[in-house]
């Protein structure tokens, strides 16, 4: 492959300008000007609405289905207090955020408006029930109030020498197509979105929101611009629909699996991290009833069942969106370093690490609250975990339960590593609470199969392959797929770490796996031999250290056939290509040995 698919990096005050060039010359605002724990955090709910809390309202209900219209529009938000230490105003933040397809742009937290039906970033939450499905007809409604496309702001922007969606349609080499590497020079066109449900299990490879399954709000001019990425395709009554709709994409998601948190977030190629920087992105909670839940009153819920969906921004002194790879201000749930406000009492948090880069190390400032883990990525744990110190890579989340009822009247902070989060404000007084932690909570493990496939990936320092460390070549997004799982099938998955730098996150869609275990190369366990401490329920992203063998028991029993891709979740590698697809076959005896991607089948199975 030619080095041209390479984006070029050259760090700048932490920004890659090869990414996003005019953001180095903007003035990064310092986090010291930024006052912390004057603003409560937003609140979005978990698995259940009431007042105190943002949740998408369903278009309509009927037929044991959900359906939602969701809109991405462009609007302004107070992520920043409204002044800093010194009283000066920081202006609202432009930001793109999800919400209902309705007329006006309301903001959630602001005046008169309904929390039900407001626009926010990140977006208020969907709230599912396990085995009703829920289809969302996606809007990309990106453009100002006079219908004109809105582009990425100077410290978001990217240039066009990137492999990456490529709306103008014209390729660095004289090709005219989408999805390949552009001709240089800074993009100010239209913003290309597609959305990915992160942890959905079994939904079709049409509503995976698969990287080149992008599209542009329906106002584009077509003489201009393509409309849609090369793999765009939505769900019709159940059906893989390839037939252009302007400006949206219908997909379903059967929410049959595990009670769970999962999040919404953009997944454009190339262009993932401007579009998540900028603020597309949500939670997504399924909830159920025993045997697979617990019981209603057995874990916090309501008011006290709270999401918190954290990330480390940067702004210009004008408070726009810088989109670095690490940032210096702590944001979560859309405001700026907020304090909570709890009753002394147990509280169920769902953290999503929304980050593009950092793993987030959190632990409260005082050692008398811990937590108890109840959840990872896709299910309950077997049993509560009692945690000191949660490690959390992006794309992972965590469920856990803290109890505030000995900390009456005090104050303190959660933190990652040394840097402060949020701030807890306890009170006197408690209305009700919940028992003590249930010893075993809903849980299904992967059968472990003893003739079960194993197959062998690689990871680089910044591409992945097919094999062990001694026999894999770094590839890109769009060379021969070479993982082609089968439906029905159990599969052990070792990831080989031979990257000389970074640990990264990998993230599998459709699926969910089990932690075996890590191995050094050699073969011989990393001990403790086993998951680590809140790795013993599903997941669907892990941690592959470097030098280690990751090894992962994935489920396919549910799958269904397509193309879906397995990457690394820190956000600036998977735009740099350390990203490959995943062909997911109903018979392997009848799979094409080398489908292409980038407007060529990707997979025969679809």
């Amino acid at each position: 492959m030619s080095a041209q698919h390479r984006r070029i990096g050259i760090w700048v005050s932490g920004l890659v300008l090869g990414a996003l060039p005019l953001a180095a010359l903007a003035t990064t605002l310092s986090s010291s000007l930024v006052p912390k724990f004057v603003d409560p955090l937003p609140r979005v709910c978990g698995a259940t609405k009431t007042p105190n809390c943002a949740v998408m309202t369903p278009t309509s209900t009927a037929n044991n289905l959900d359906h939602y219209e969701i809109a991405a529009r462009p609007f302004t938000q107070q992520i920043l207090p409204a002044k800093d230490i010194y009283g000066n105003a920081f202006n609202k933040t432009s930001v793109f955020g999800y919400g209902p397809n309705i007329a006006g742009t309301p903001v959630c937290g602001e005046s008169g408006v309904d929390p039900g039906n407001c626009f926010h970033f990140p977006a208020a939450s969907v709230a599912a029930q396990k085995d009703r499905p829920v289809e969302v007809n996606w809007l990309n409604q990106l453009v100002d109030s006079a219908g004109n496309f809105v582009t990425y702001p100077a410290g978001a922007r990217v240039q066009q020498n990137i492999h990456w969606a490529n709306p103008p349609g014209i390729c660095d080499d004289g090709r005219h197509q989408t999805d390949c590497v552009g001709r240089g020079g800074t993009y100010t066109g239209p913003i290309p979105m597609i959305p990915h449900l992160h942890g959905a299990l079994h939904v079709t490879s049409a509503s995976d929101g698969i990287p080149e399954a992008w599209y542009l709000p329906a106002s584009v001019n077509a003489a201009a611009f393509v409309a849609s990425g090369s793999d765009y395709c939505h769900e019709t009554a159940g059906a893989r629909d390839c037939t252009p709709t302007p400006g949206a994409a219908q997909f379903r998601y059967p929410n049959n699996q595990p009670p769970t948190t999962l999040f919404f977030h953009d997944h454009t190629l190339g262009v993932t991290m401007q579009n998540i920087a900028m603020g597309l992105v949500g939670a997504y909670v399924i909830s159920g009833v025993p045997p697979d839940d617990v019981a209603p009153g057995v874990v916090p819920s309501g008011d006290y069942d709270i999401p918190l969906l954290i990330q480390d921004k940067r702004f210009d002194t004008n408070a726009n969106v810088l989109a670095a790879e690490e940032g210096n201000i702590e944001v979560v749930n859309g405001k700026s370093w907020p304090y909570l406000s709890v009753e002394p009492r147990k509280y169920l948090f769902r953290i999503v690490n929304g980050g593009f880069n950092s793993y987030l190390h959190l632990h409260f400032s005082t050692a008398a609250v811990n937590f108890t883990q109840v959840a990872g990525d896709q299910s309950y744990l077997p049993n509560p975990q009692s945690r000191s110190t949660l490690l959390i890579a992006p794309g992972e989340r965590v469920g856990v339960i803290v109890d505030f009822q000995g900390v009456k009247g005090r104050t303190f902070t959660l933190q990652t590593d040394s840097v402060q989060v949020l701030q807890v404000r306890v009170g006197q007084n408690a209305n009700g609470d919940t028992g003590p932690v249930p010893a075993a909570l809903p849980f299904q493990a992967i059968p472990a199969l003893a003739n079960a496939p194993t197959v062998s990936v690689a990871l680089f320092d910044s591409l992945l392959g097919a094999g062990d460390q001694h026999t894999a070549v770094p590839m890109r997004w769009d060379e021969p797929t070479t993982e082609f799982p089968a439906t029905g099938s159990i599969q052990e998955w070792d990831i080989y770490n031979a990257a000389s730098q970074d640990s990264h996150p990998i993230h599998l869609h459709e699926v969910a796996f089990q932690v075996i275990d890590r191995r050094n190369l050699d073969g011989s366990c990393v001990q403790p031999c086993g998951p680590r401490p809140g790795e013993t329920g599903l997941k669907d992203t892990v941690i592959a250290d470097r030098g280690q063998i990751t090894r992962v028991r994935a489920d396919f029993r549910g799958a269904m056939p397509g193309l879906f891709a397995w990457h690394c979740h820190i956000t600036p590698h998977e735009d740099d290509e350390m990203m490959r697809p995943m062909c997911i076959v109903a018979d392997p005896a009848h799979q094409s040995a080398n489908p292409l991607l980038d407007g060529f089948a990707g997979c025969p199975a679809q």
